[in-house]
């Protein structure tokens, strides 16, 4: 098996895999399926805002329950060289508020039936809402035309680089 950064491995299934299902979820009453090509353009289209409005290197939490939207931000916080602190989010309030503060996080993505008012009042990081239904902040970013979001970062991600504060 070859060897190669996370980046890499996206980018070859998405190649290979193309048209193919990466995941069926529920939204509401209806299943919804997103094909690996739709993962790596989502990807690369929120990598490169990262990249463009936060920079890299910035340490960026992610709350939420299992979602495509919590694999969408994983990737691509990792592909725009930045550094992902997932939150438990069944962790108490002062938890989470300790872990964002200790950890100096500068962005949030959070769900939105999750309780996040507190969390970033109290840390002064920013917050982009993940929600279902096309209603959230992330949604927003993703429509947005955004230079070119067909970048790819696979060059410009080392091993070296990803870093997941676990």
């Amino acid at each position: 098996m070859k060897r190669g950064t996370l980046a890499q491995l996206i980018e070859d299934r998405s190649c290979q895999n193309e048209d193919k299902i990466f995941v069926t979820e529920r939204d509401g009453e209806q299943l919804v399926s997103r094909t690996y090509a739709q993962l790596k353009a989502d990807v690369d289209k929120l990598a490169l805002y990262l990249r463009l409005h936060v920079g890299t290197g910035e340490k960026i939490a992610l709350a939420g329950e299992n979602s495509y939207q919590w694999i969408l931000v994983y990737l691509a916080v990792i592909y725009s060289g930045n550094i992902i602190l997932p939150l438990d989010y069944r962790l108490l309030e002062t938890e989470e508020n300790d872990l964002l503060r200790m950890m100096q996080v500068s962005l949030l993505f959070v769900q939105d039936k999750y309780p996040s008012e507190e969390i970033t009042n109290e840390t002064q990081c920013q917050k982009i809402l993940m929600a279902s239904g096309g209603q959230g902040d992330l949604d927003e970013i993703l429509s947005q035309k955004i230079m070119d979001s067909s970048v790819c970062f696979t060059e410009s991600v080392q091993e070296t680089d990803i870093c997941t504060i676990l």
